[in-house]
């Protein structure tokens, strides 16, 4: 309440604030008219005249404001709203005419004190111009406001749009991973349990862990790189009971990125396609390994493997890699970088390079604790 009232008394503060330069300037051409002729007069006896003038119209303003919005100047009704206006105007113009006239009668502004009839005829005459004027401003300015107004309640409405259908957008990338990822993890489960059921029934208790983070985190946009990691190592004892010794993880994450945010999901499709890619295509051994740095305001991260490397005009990229492309466009827009290219070792190295921003760790566990959603996630 102390808030609207106050706010209410600096718009008034304002309105007089512009009524009275409106006075001061008319009282400076008034005085500059009569210097000119050869007289001169007291600053307050040229103002008090307009002050009463323009206060008046201070007082009128409201309602020609009021019925500028409810009558409009628009398409279709263009011509019998201009009548409409203009009939108006003169109506204000007389209105304010008639209590101009009461008040300078009553404070002794005529010399001699003529009739009101008298009194009125002459300001009309002299002011009937001005005041149509006027009304025609106070039109004008208010159409203007309602215009500005419109647009940017329009352009709010479409960047909240934006901003909704990019995040349904993002999580429908993201939702399209979980069924990829489950898909082929069934599928290695399927071939195991041919061959080695104790290793079969290993992995459906990893990959029941690996389901039930991913549950824990279901709704969130963004986690800290620790927890992406965490859900990272279910994945990997996933795949190293698939591979055995073929598969070798290194782990090069500098400490201090560790609570940086990064988008849930991020790494593991780049890891999965270095597994499918780099190492199940080998008879012997493989290296992956995930990396991460703080450089210059963003978070480095890298997944290397020392597979075959890309052939020469060949992209290795399926839904995984093409879904996590879309979702970095939608999270970062040209705020990121996402390159593939031949790693140093012969394999393939794929870098993201995305805003560095530090979890806050009380916002992490009020989401955890009650429950994350959308709007829990930054503001692209």
């Amino acid at each position: 309440m102390r808030f609207v009232a106050r706010r209410r008394m600096v718009r008034v503060a304002a309105l007089a604030g512009v009524w009275t330069l409106v006075a001061l300037f008319f009282t400076g051409q008034y005085l500059m008219a009569v210097f000119q002729l050869g007289r001169r007069i007291p600053f307050w006896t040229a103002f008090a005249p307009q002050a009463v003038c323009w206060t008046v119209w201070a007082i009128l303003a409201p309602q020609a404001l009021r019925l500028a919005r409810r009558y409009p100047i628009e398409p279709g009704r263009r011509a019998r709203r201009v009548l409409l206006h203009t009939g108006l105007s003169l109506i204000f113009s007389g209105a304010h005419n008639v209590i101009e006239t009461g008040i300078f009668l009553a404070a002794g502004f005529f010399d001699p004190r003529p009739t009101f009839f008298a009194a009125l005829e002459s300001i009309t005459v002299r002011e009937l111009h001005l005041d149509v004027l006027t009304y025609w401003v106070i039109l004008a300015v208010a159409h203007f406001y309602d215009y500005a107004r419109r647009e940017r309640r329009r352009d709010l409405w479409a960047s909240r749009l934006e901003v909704r259908l990019a995040r349904t957008e993002t999580q429908m990338l993201r939702v399209q991973l979980h069924p990829h990822f489950l898909f082929n993890t069934l599928h290695t489960i399927s071939a195991l349990m041919h061959r080695d059921v104790e290793k079969a029934d290993q992995m459906m208790s990893r990959l029941g862990e690996l389901l039930r983070l991913s549950l824990d985190r279901a709704g969130r946009q963004e986690v800290s790189l620790r927890e992406e990691l965490e859900f990272l190592e279910r994945y990997l004892e996933i795949q190293q009971t698939r591979f055995g010794d073929r598969l070798i993880v290194g782990m090069s994450v500098a400490p201090e990125t560790l609570d940086a945010r990064v988008p849930h999901l991020i790494l593991q499709p780049l890891v999965e396609n270095a597994v499918q890619h780099g190492i199940a295509p080998r008879a012997g051994a493989g290296k992956i390994e995930i990396r991460s740095r703080r450089r210059n305001g963003t978070l480095r991260l890298q997944v290397v493997d020392d597979g075959a490397g890309l052939p020469e005009g060949v992209a290795r990229e399926g839904l995984g890699l093409s879904n996590t492309r879309a979702r970095l466009v939608q999270l970062y827009g040209s705020d990121h970088r996402f390159d593939l290219r031949r790693s140093e070792n012969g394999g393939v190295a794929v870098t993201l390079d995305i805003p560095l921003r530090i979890e806050d760790k009380e916002a992490a566990y009020g989401d955890r604790i009650f429950g994350g959603t959308e709007d829990s996630s930054p503001d692209r």
